[in-house]
Order: structure tokens, then sequence, then C-alpha cells
């Protein structure tokens, strides 16, 4: 599995337009950072948590560029760029993401009402699962990935607060339960996604989701 990694990091410098995807990735990251430290505790804030684990996972998919080609789709490590080097390093960048903004939701929150960090904890490991869904599909169902996610942010961003909180003045919850939630919805995140990508293996990959640039060179 380390071989494999240090593979992949190594294959990143060929993908395609890697400096421009870097810097997107950077600048989404902070402002992730961003609006996580400065924002209030409004929608705005939950987006920064979103955005964090964005810019990481972008710069994963940037090896999907180089199956487009001959070279790649041939290779006889591409099932190891498409499903297992994905799975390991997606879990490794979003678990580090979610972890961060737990923590930090944690001491922001620390002298609020309980209800405010456990929503918060459990709405972003929904964001995180959904977002990882929508990257194992991506790639090969591009048009049904983005409705997913588009789907799901709405759902999770209008109807989650009201949900949560309804649950927390009946059951009276605390914090670790919100961390049991949050992480909760991360596993399953990470698990559904693994299978998506495993079922849509053999899929071809969706020329829409190359992009107008490289699908001039495909």
């Amino acid at each position: 599995m380390t071989t494999d990694l240090k593979t992949v990091f190594k294959l990143l410098k060929y993908t395609f337009q890697l400096k421009t995807n870097c810097v997107s990735a950077t600048i989404i990251t902070i402002l992730g950072f961003l609006f996580l430290l400065a924002a209030p505790d409004t929608t705005l804030f939950m987006l920064g948590g979103f955005y964090l684990a964005l810019g990481p996972l972008c710069i994963l998919q940037m090896q999907f560029t180089l199956l487009y080609s001959n070279l790649g789709k041939s290779s006889p490590k591409a099932r190891m760029l498409e499903i297992s080097s994905i799975d390991t390093l997606s879990a490794i960048s979003i678990l580090i993401c979610y972890t961060f903004v737990a923590i930090y939701i944690t001491i922001r929150h620390s002298s609020a009402p309980t209800e405010f960090p456990i929503t918060y904890l459990f709405t972003t490991g929904l964001m995180y699962a959904a977002l990882l869904i929508y990257f194992s599909l991506a790639y090969k169902t591009y048009i049904f990935g983005i409705i997913f996610l588009v789907i799901c942010t709405i759902s999770v961003f209008s109807f989650s607060l009201f949900i949560i909180e309804l649950g927390i003045l009946e059951l009276h919850l605390n914090t670790f339960t919100g961390y049991l939630f949050g992480y909760g919805c991360v596993f399953i995140g990470l698990l559904l996604s693994g299978l998506l990508r495993r079922l849509v293996y053999k899929r071809p990959l969706s020329k829409i989701a190359a992009g107008a640039k490289l699908r001039k060179q495909i």
C-alpha cells in the first residue's frame, strides 16, 4: 500500500493542469479556514467546513486525468489509481479535516447551548459523506453526481438544523453523541463511496467531467 501511495504522488506531476488545479484547491481550502474562523454561526460557517474538505479531495481527484489517455487506461496501475489509492487518501484527508472541524466546533461552542455543537458536528459529517459519494461518481456519471450533490447540500443546509434541534430537545443528547453521529456519517460516506467506485469501475470516464480543455486533447 505504501508503495502504491508513493506511486500516486509521483504520478501527480503528470496530471492535467497541475499548477492551476493546485492553486484552485489551495484557494478553496483557505476560504474554508476563513469561513470557519471568521464567519458568524450561520450557513457560511458550515460552508467553511465543506470547503475545507473540498480542496484536498480535488487534489486527489486530479489523478483521474491520467486515465483519460490511452497510456493511463492500459496501465497495470489503472485500477489502483482509480480505486484503492483514492479510498486510502480520501479516508486520510477527510478524517483529518473532520477532526479539525470537530475540535474547532467544540472549542468555539464550549460555552454555548449543547444544540449548537451537536448540530454542526452532525451537519458537517453529513456534508462530508455527500462529498465523498459525489467524488466516487463524478468522473463516471458526472450529471448524476452533480444532481446528487446539489440535492444533498440543499437538504442538509435547509432541514438538518431544524430536525437536529428538535431531536436534542426531546432526547437531551450531549456533545459526545454529536461526535458519534458525525464520525458515523463520515465512515458511512467512506464505505458507500468505496462501494460505488467499484460498481462503476468498468464504466467509461465521463467526457463532461474532463472539462473543455482536457476534452480537446482526448
